[in-house]
């Protein structure tokens, strides 16, 4: 699983309906039995949760008025009209909302200002509220939308992060998340947010390719998520990704002081061995063949390489000579790499990039783990491939509220 907890700011939420109301209010003038109803907003728009419901306490001032001169009749008073969203989510995590208002109380009796009316005030405010009823339920329904499409949420942000993650990648590497079904807890409320805390069970992938793989979302609720969750990445990579990766982790390398530029990289593979061919400009001009055998030892997690042989193919007579000591020398210092300790490599890499951190809109999203190890590594034609497995994956979205850090 990797668990994506999801912050939206309860203040952020009620500016948005505060601005709605406005904008509706302004707009609109309600009339019932020749009675012109006007309503206006006074006060923030209190926001509160029940089970997976949305409830809000809107502080409104009511005007009623009819007629006009000495035929005028006019009444003024407050009321909180409670106005309950409920959530409702498919197997598909598909997500619809449905506002509506539940009811009122007076905040402040209506008084009568002048004249009388034919109807009780208290019945014309709700005929009045039944008139604003359809405005005000269809404009949170459309805000709510995109804040609760977690689908689409779920797709654009996994997106997002696949395009951001790349940015630290070599070129032609490619981080693919392939959501498969989804556990949901019930939401909460804490320190001014609802929170949302859902688990994803992924298909997790680093291939030279960017795989098309569509897989039906499923989804179900649950009580309470583990928050302690393992997972598994399953990489492919091509010799062309691994001519990208391996020439920028060899070009301008030092060797006992020495500097080693590279200017071309062929990249050969087997099950066998792993073979580079290529081309120096330092130390010395000349072009090069690499061939080795890698095994991957499991128990010891530890990276070994076999059969090394290094050739070296200087350009110009007056390297002839240098040129198989240069080639030992380099065999060598490879040689003292190994064996390997490929999870340091892998955390060290990671470490520099966490927490990893980007903002979007009105959100930011922070993502952290615990750890990531090897579990698998093979040499194939043409490429490897191999399983690494995650522990404790977590993104953290806010939404309108303080940004992560």
């Amino acid at each position: 699983m990797i668990i994506i907890q999801t912050k939206i700011s309860q203040d952020y939420l009620s500016q948005l309906i505060n601005a709605q109301l406005d904008q509706i209010f302004d707009q609109n003038t309600g009339e019932t039995n020749k009675v012109t109803v006007a309503l206006k907003r006074n006060g923030k728009v209190a926001v509160a949760l029940n089970e997976n419901d949305v409830l809000l306490s809107a502080p409104l001032e009511v005007t009623l008025k009819k007629g006009d001169g000495l035929f005028t009749a006019e009444a003024n008073g407050a009321i909180a009209a409670d106005i309950k969203i409920e959530v409702n989510i498919d197997e598909e995590l598909r997500t619809s909302t449905h506002t509506s208002i539940t009811g009122y109380k007076w905040l402040e009796k209506p008084r009568l200002d002048i004249g009388i009316f034919d109807i009780p005030v208290e019945k014309l405010t709700d005929l009045g509220l039944k008139y604003y009823e359809p405005s005000i339920c269809g404009a949170i329904d459309a805000k709510l939308k995109p804040l609760l499409n977690f689908n689409q949420m779920i797709d654009e942000n996994l997106n997002k992060l696949q395009i951001e993650t790349s940015k630290h990648l070599p070129e032609g590497v490619h981080v693919q998340v392939i959501p498969k079904s989804f556990v949901l807890e019930n939401f909460n409320t804490q320190d001014g947010n609802i929170c949302i805390n859902l688990g994803l069970d992924p298909i997790l992938q680093i291939t030279s390719e960017v795989n098309k793989t569509k897989v039906k979302k499923q989804f179900r609720w649950v009580d309470q998520l583990d928050k302690q969750s393992l997972g598994f990445v399953h990489f492919t990579l091509e010799e062309e990704s691994l001519k990208s990766i391996m020439f920028q982790q060899m070009q301008s390398r030092e060797f006992g002081g020495r500097e080693v530029n590279l200017t071309q990289l062929y990249v050969q593979t087997d099950p066998q061995f792993l073979a580079l061919v290529g081309e120096l400009d330092k130390p010395i001009e000349s072009t090069f063949t690499l061939k080795t055998g890698i095994h991957f030892n499991e128990h010891e997690q530890r990276l070994y390489v076999k059969d090394l042989d290094l050739k070296v193919k200087p350009k110009s007579f007056i390297h002839k000579l240098g040129a198989p000591l240069f080639a030992s020398f380099i065999e060598s210092q490879i040689e003292e790499l190994f064996p390997l300790d490929v999870n340091k490599v892998i955390n060290d890499f990671l470490d520099k990039l966490k927490p990893f951190v980007f903002h979007q809109k009105e959100a930011s999203f922070k993502i952290d783990f615990q750890r990531v190890k090897l579990n698998e590594l093979l040499v194939t034609d043409p490429g490897i491939e191999g399983v690494m497995e995650y522990q404790n994956l977590n993104i953290e979205v806010l939404v309108g509220g303080q940004q992560v850090v």
